[in-house]
């Protein structure tokens, strides 16, 4: 029986022999008792490095791989690696204990810090050939075992992108994956913007050379390094090769005018137009414009609009409405529900209530059109005319001003010509001290309808205004200047803002601008660095939170650990609550790529002593899990709706009304109790006003859109949604100024099927789905409780002493004729089908939860150019193209005849009565809002 090993101290006396070979026979057993015996052989490493020192035969190799040993068992690994490295071939790179993966990833990172310096021009000093040769040993065993996806991250990280070709090389069929994991999975985690231009170049260049190019995942990238000439001939050559190819042009062209900027598509629309005039292009043209998406949705949130108004009344009755916070919130709640579907049914029916509006509520209440409004681009300005300047004389500021800006959000990001043309006039027109009221909803919409365009001309004319040193203007036009300017990152621009923020002493105007800083930086990574340590190191307390806002939208959605770190500084250290708050909710939108991270994240800031810091952490919580109804995001809310500070259970009750929008009761029970939570709230009288007007906005989050609408801030490539993350940071903003809640709708987006053939027209067709359609039904309508007594205490009506209603158009007690309602849309009908026992039919809602039960027939008539696309707008592959098509009646189009028909009847009618009767009134007025002058 061999005996058990106590000690190591015979191997070490060995060492001190003159022998050679007894100190190579004990360096040999010290090795392979090392693991064992390392806290014993560490009293003797100084020993063994003279040793590495002292020798160069094949002592020294040996000696060196002891200490490393020595040292990896210390934790001490760079002298490990160092003398791994001076082990040469006795350190195998192959082995899979933990100390040869230790120090190979040690030798990463030595190797990746080098490669970066390098890149930076910090560091002149050649690799260590010793290091090179190590990860050269690194990068072959992994490509030879097949172990692709760990070396591409290796790959990108250390910038070597012959390693990234060989790797893709020699993957063969796997090619394509590969390439999808790294535009998917990979490249949000870049922070140098020159490294991934080279990564997007080398992506697309490989796309191309494979037999089956995915022009979806090409065209992502060439939108990223904004090269509009490679993408406009894609686009063509697509559209003119096949059928089933002019499909997939629109749906990429969808795509496109969705996720990517102005500037890009309006480039598009140029380089197309040089083409000539045809069919296809046309069609590529009205996608690319926003038009055919833009009346695509509205179809489909006028049709299935759920917006409840028993709701809305009941809340109506619990807020005073002579308080400008609670007649604001109750318009913003009003917007947000109807939002893009057209429908003012509740404006029309309480029109007492708005005649109370006072100055900015005024002007928020008129700016709400503007939401419901919304893609209605060709009517905007005959929807807005009544309520605009009439002959170019103002005769009610705030409600013109909100008009302004109502045409705006009608028009956002469409560069309208006329609506900027039309705004950039009144800025010229109305420049006394005594107009920049109307200026401010001027620069508001100009800012809106022209995002990320980089118009020039419009910059410079909101920058005239800046300069005019006007608060109320000024904050407004600094705000603009950076929605114009959006992800340019241009120089210029910031250079004029932040020379202009630290010459003014208008606070308003400071905060304005520093929005305006962090739009012109979004999404431009490292290039941002040096204007945030500049504005974070600030001593005024305003250029520090547009630093920390520069931080959260350079950095969108990139995970980014320089930007967390310098956020979670920043949040718990910073003097000033304002840039608290805000560094807290950044880590929302850094971390949007990452949702799952946020409640470890800010767990500990939701329990912080500053109500400011737990404020942030509920709201970064609602953005970086909107429509999610994320348990764990719940779990740290919820305690928070019953915090001491009423600002803090404000953030709460938005931040929740995000996360579970478009939650149904049967898929989260939170849902239906959370919804009890804001019943009550809204109508406790002793409730504080902040905390109660967060349950009115948080009411209209819930059920936005007609309850139709999810903020998605990915798009399906995992990059930032521009518009929607521009429009939940402005909102979030409302903290210093009530009508920025305005912008939210920007990240609106239905959740429904909107399938469309090839001349975008919408087939009568259906989806099956395994699931009992009550799993994703609506809520039901609200029912507010009745009182037995006030059913018993109702007066009597006799038959004979009943008379018409008297109605009225405002508050006023002059005799108008009331103009009919707005028509209800009528419910699209599933097309018949015996056997199937649940269906969702074309333009229907389709939650993100509902997706996996539902499937394509098998035999149905279409399928889509896509495959596996069962939301948003899908185009289809028709597979009887003999066939009559059966298409979807337009709603919009049959509500607006029966408008038409109703207005003719009812002129009929008051043209027989006059003629009998000379004391009936005149026929009924345009609805506008009961507002007198200012």
């Amino acid at each position: 029986m061999a005996a058990t090993l106590t000690t190591a101290g015979g191997y070490i006396s060995l060492l001190f022999e003159k022998d050679e070979e007894l100190q190579y026979f004990g360096l040999e057993r010290l090795n392979e008792v090392i693991d064992e015996f390392w806290a014993e052989i560490s009293d003797h490493v100084s020993h063994i490095e003279e040793m590495v020192e002292m020798t160069q035969d094949k002592r020294h190799e040996l000696a060196a791989l002891v200490a490393s040993k020595v040292y990896f068992h210390l934790q001490e690994y760079k002298d490990s690696l160092d003398h791994a490295l001076e082990a040469k071939d006795l350190f195998d790179v192959k082995g899979k204990t933990d100390y040869v993966k230790t120090v190979v990833n040690k030798g990463l990172e030595e190797y990746i810090e080098i490669r970066k310096k390098q890149a930076r021009g910090e560091m002149a000093d050649q690799m260590d050939a010793r290091l090179e040769k190590m990860i050269e040993g690194v990068f072959k065993r992994s490509i030879e075992s097949k172990e692709y996806k760990s070396i591409i991250g290796f790959a990108i990280e250390s910038q070597r992108y012959d390693v990234l070709e060989e790797v893709l090389k020699d993957a063969g069929e796997k090619a394509p994956e590969l390439v999808r994991y790294i535009q998917e999975e990979c490249l949000e985690y870049v922070d140098t913007v020159e490294v991934l231009e080279t990564l997007y170049e080398l992506m697309i260049r490989k796309q191309l050379a494979m037999e089956n190019v995915n022009y979806e995942k090409v065209c992502q990238c060439l939108v990223a390094i904004n090269n509009k000439e490679k993408c406009a001939a894609i686009l063509l050559e697509l559209a003119n090769s096949s059928e089933k190819g002019e499909l997939m042009a629109y749906q990429i062209g969808f795509e496109l005018e969705e996720n990517a900027t102005q500037d890009f598509t309006r480039g598009l629309i140029e380089l197309l137009g040089k083409e000539g005039e045809n069919e296809k292009i046309s069609k590529l043209v009205n996608i690319l414009s926003g038009e055919a998406r833009r009346k695509l949705w509205l179809e489909m949130l006028f049709s299935n609009n759920n917006a409840d108004l028993g709701q809305l009344k009941e809340i109506s009755t619990h807020l005073d409405s002579r308080n400008s916070a609670y007649h604001s919130c109750l318009s913003i709640c009003n917007a947000y529900m109807h939002a893009g579907t057209t429908v003012d049914e509740f404006l029309r029916k309480n029109l007492e209530w708005l005649s109370r509006a006072n100055n900015w509520s005024k002007f928020t209440a008129t700016a709400a059109l503007g939401v419901i409004h919304k893609g209605q681009t060709d009517r905007g300005m005959d929807l807005m005319q009544p309520y605009l300047p009439q002959d170019r004389v103002s005769s009610s500021a705030y409600s013109e001003s909100g008009a302004f800006f109502a045409l705006g959000l009608i028009n956002a990001k469409t560069t309208n010509e006329e609506v900027i043309s039309y705004l950039q006039d009144a800025l010229t027109h109305y420049q006394t001290k005594d107009q920049e009221v109307l200026q401010h909803g001027a620069c508001l919409g100009l800012g809106t309808v022209a995002m990320g365009s980089q118009h020039g001309e419009l910059y410079e004319s909101l920058k005239s205004v800046l300069y005019s040193d006007s608060a109320i203007a000024g904050e407004a036009a600094g705000l603009a200047m950076g929605m114009v300017m959006l992800g340019s990152g241009s120089e210029q621009a910031i250079e004029d803002i932040l020379h202009y923020a630290k010459e003014t002493k208008h606070e308003k105007i400071i905060r304005g601008l520093a929005i305006g800083i962090s739009l012109v930086m979004f999404g431009t990574r490292d290039t941002a660095e040096r204007l945030i340590e500049e504005l974070c190191n600030d001593e005024d307390p305003l250029l520090r939170y547009a630093g920390v806002l520069t931080v959260s939208t350079a950095y969108t959605a990139t995970g980014s650990n320089t930007a967390i770190s310098r956020l979670l500084h920043m949040a718990v250290s910073d003097v000033n609550d304002d840039v608290r708050r805000n560094a807290t909710i950044g880590l929302g939108y850094v971390l949007l790529n990452s949702p799952d991270q946020i409640p470890s994240m800010v767990q500990l800031l939701s329990a912080s002593y500053n109500p400011h810091v737990r404020y942030g952490a509920a709201l970064a919580l609602g953005i970086g899990l909107a429509s999610s109804g994320s348990p764990e995001a719940i779990e740290i809310v919820e305690p928070m709706l019953r915090d001491s500070a009423d600002y803090v259970r404000q953030g709460a009750l938005l931040a929740m009304s995000l996360v579970l929008m478009q939650a149904t009761e049967a898929t989260n029970p939170k849902a239906a109790q959370f919804r009890t939570k804001l019943t009550q709230v809204i109508s406790n009288k002793n409730e504080d006003v902040s905390t109660k007007v967060g349950a009115v906005i948080a009411q209209g989050i819930l059920d936005a859109g007609g309850r139709n609408v999810s903020i998605r801030l990915l798009t399906s490539s995992s990059t930032p949604n521009v518009q929607s993350c521009v429009g939940l940071l402005l909102m979030t903003q409302f903290w210093s100024w009530f009508p920025y809640a305005h912008f939210l709708p920007l990240a609106f987006s239905p959740t429904a099927i909107i399938a469309v053939d090839k001349n975008l027209d919408l087939p009568n067709l259906y989806l099956d789905s395994s699931a009992k359609p009550s799993l994703f039904a609506y809520p039901p309508p609200f029912k507010p409780a009745v009182s037995v007594a006030s059913k018993s205490s109702a007066p009597v009506a006799l038959s004979f002493t009943k008379s018409k209603p008297k109605t009225s158009l405002s508050a006023s007690t002059k005799p108008a004729s009331p103009k009919p309602e707005t028509p209800k849309p009528k419910k699209q009908t599933q097309p018949s089908s015996p056997s199937a026992p649940n269906r969702v039919s074309n333009l229907s809602r389709v939650l993100p939860a509902q997706e996996p039960y539902l499937s394509w027939p098998t035999d149905a008539r279409y399928s889509p150019v896509k495959s596996g696309s069962l939301s948003g707008i899908v185009l289809l592959v028709d597979n009887s193209p003999d066939s009559p098509v059966d298409l979807i009646p337009s709603a919009l189009v049959q509500a607006a005849n029966e408008a038409d028909a109703a207005a003719k009847s009812a002129a009929a009618s008051e043209s027989a009565n006059n003629s009998d009767d000379a004391n009936v009134g005149p026929p009924p007025e345009p609805f506008q809002y009961p507002f007198g002058r200012d």
